[in-house]
């Protein structure tokens, strides 16, 4: 008995549907990428474009553009990848109408238009916060070490590139003495031949020292990078130290003037010491060896990029910030050399707050504290209701918990009320690699709540205070935010952070395959950050308007 099979027939004459609206079922992700494209401003795009109708024919911005959207949607990232996907992907072919733009066209495209580009985040943006995606009640702050397009290896200290100079240099001048000899013998050749009035520039570089001296060039300007880099580090490390000393001086002398307790240990020392000249070494391995802490280093490949250390080890990239909402919508962005999150809350709020201006999306405006009240009278305290006497206590409601504090209450209702909000900044949630003072008077300042543990999420789960048992008498900032999150309501709050930032940077890396970078130096870098960003929430809005989820 024959089995029942369906055998493919590969020389059956094509019967595909001459319209190629009927090539893939209505609900696809190609038809939704286009509908979101058509509804962005694409001026920017069509401006760099003549309106005489003169020279060759160019593609549409509008088709590049979502080409470039739906191949990145997908996982595609490679210029090459996304030219072959258009000879054979049904998608592909919807998209571009059965056009193949080839790979060099297609980079150009993004290059050329990079700054428009980064420009199409805000409008996004504007589409997911009218789709009611955008609730900036409540956001987390997180980052992420994303590997550059450079090899770990031509990672150089300030010492091995003086020592690489000057082997370049030396064989630069061998090289060029042997063919300027050449050079010589020849012209006395053709002098002879030809006679001495002979035609040529002179001034060009023979193709065998091209590239020695571009190399020579990108090892001295490296050099010179890193050299920069080094400086600017110490002269901010004694300008720190200089502001440590004049605050220690001041309580001193505040102190015996019987004004405030004295400041706690010595004085600050006058020199501090940096990279290589730390006389406190550190010590490696258990066999008790003590080596010195490592050099600064620059790459020769991407001289922007930095080392830093990452979840699995250390990575030569950069450290992508992103600010999302509670749907999963990244409303700022940034890319920074930093290779920690200490001190990059400030340049991420910075950005999100520009980019709801653009938006079209009202923030919170920065002259409210969120320690008070909207009501509140500037002499009134924040426990004392508005006609109440300063000596008379306050009642306690029925809800409130017994081991909860009086004075945790209101601050329980600010965070309830900031978490509400849709329009405006209200909480901002963040892991302990952003808690510092200085981060913490930033929030204050900007009229944000920032939850921020000092200990690790590790030993929050276990029960440990978020404090880490750490003397904050002299962190007023730090120790307000700690009693924030010590309430329930800050509790429940911080536990969003988990389902909020992380989930898109793993959507990111596996479903957009963005684990490293394919430009070099930082405005690059930070252009396809902004694309890649800008295409997660387009996949997030499509997926909040079908039925079907879009993929994540």
């Amino acid at each position: 008995m024959a089995r029942n099979l369906r055998v493919p027939q590969r020389d059956q004459v094509m019967l595909l549907p001459v319209d190629l609206r009927e090539w893939l079922p209505e609900d696809d992700l190609v038809w939704h990428v286009l509908d979101v494209v058509d509804q962005l401003d694409l001026d920017e795009f069509y401006a760099r474009y003549r309106i005489n109708g003169q020279g060759g024919a160019a593609y549409d911005p509008a088709m590049m553009l979502a080409l470039t959207i739906y191949a990145h949607a997908v996982g595609v990232r490679s210029s090459r990848m996304i030219e072959r996907a258009c000879t054979r992907d049904a998608g592909f072919k919807v998209v571009c109408g059965l056009l193949v733009p080839d790979h060099s066209t297609i980079t150009r495209f993004v290059k050329n238009h990079r700054e428009a580009i980064e420009g199409l985040f805000a409008q996004v943006l504007r589409l997911c916060h009218a789709a009611g995606m955008a609730r900036l009640g409540v956001i987390a702050i997180d980052g992420t070490k994303i590997a550059a397009n450079a090899s770990w290896a031509k990672s150089y200290t300030s010492e091995a590139l003086a020592h690489q100079v000057a082997e370049e240099q030396a064989a630069f001048e061998e090289l060029a003495g042997q063919l300027i000899g050449e050079q010589i013998a020849t012209d006395e050749a053709e002098d002879a031949e030809h006679g001495p009035d002979g035609g040529g520039r002179g001034d060009d570089l023979p193709p065998q020292l091209r590239g020695k001296a571009e190399r020579l060039q990108r090892l001295k300007k490296t050099k010179a990078d890193l050299d920069a880099r080094d400086a600017a580090a110490r002269e901010q490390m004694r300008t720190a130290q200089a502001a440590k000393q004049a605050a220690w001086d001041a309580a001193t002398a505040a102190a015996d003037q019987g004004h405030g307790p004295r400041p706690h240990g010595p004085r600050p020392k006058d020199e501090v010491t940096y990279g290589q000249a730390r006389t406190r070494r550190r010590r490696r391995g258990k066999d008790g060896e003590f080596v010195a802490p490592p050099a600064p280093r620059a790459s020769t490949t991407d001289p922007d990029s930095r080392r830093m250390k990452a979840k699995h080890g250390f990575v030569q990239g950069y450290n992508a910030q992103a600010a999302t909402t509670t749907d999963q919508i990244i409303v700022g962005q940034l890319v920074s050399q930093h290779p920690t999150d200490h001190h990059q809350f400030g340049d991420v709020l910075d950005h999100v707050t520009t980019t709801l201006r653009t938006a079209g999306i009202t923030p919170q405006q920065p002259d409210q504290q969120p320690d008070q009240q909207p009501d509140q009278q500037p002499d009134q305290q924040p426990d004392q209701q508005p006609d109440q006497q300063p000596d008379q206590q306050p009642e306690q409601q029925p809800d409130q918990q017994p081991d909860q504090q009086p004075d945790q209450q209101p601050v329980e209702q600010q965070l309830i009320a900031a978490a509400a909000q849709v329009e405006e900044l209200g909480v901002v949630l963040a892991d302990a690699g952003y808690a510092n003072e200085e981060t913490f008077a930033q929030a204050e300042a900007a009229g944000v709540h920032l939850i921020a543990p000092l200990a690790s999420d590790e030993k929050l789960h276990l029960g440990t205070d978020p404090a880490a048992g750490q003397n904050l008498s002299e962190r007023p900032a730090t120790a307000r935010a700690q009693t924030k999150l010590r309430t329930p309501t800050g509790r429940d709050l911080y536990k969003l952070r988990g389902q909020t930032a992380e989930p898109v940077f793993g959507q990111l890396k596996d479903r957009r395959g963005l684990r490293q970078f394919a430009t070099r130096g930082l405005p690059s870098v930070r252009a396809e950050f902004s694309l890649a960003c800008t295409v997660h929430n387009v996949v997030k809005l499509i997926g909040a308007r079908t039925s079907t989820p879009a993929p994540a």
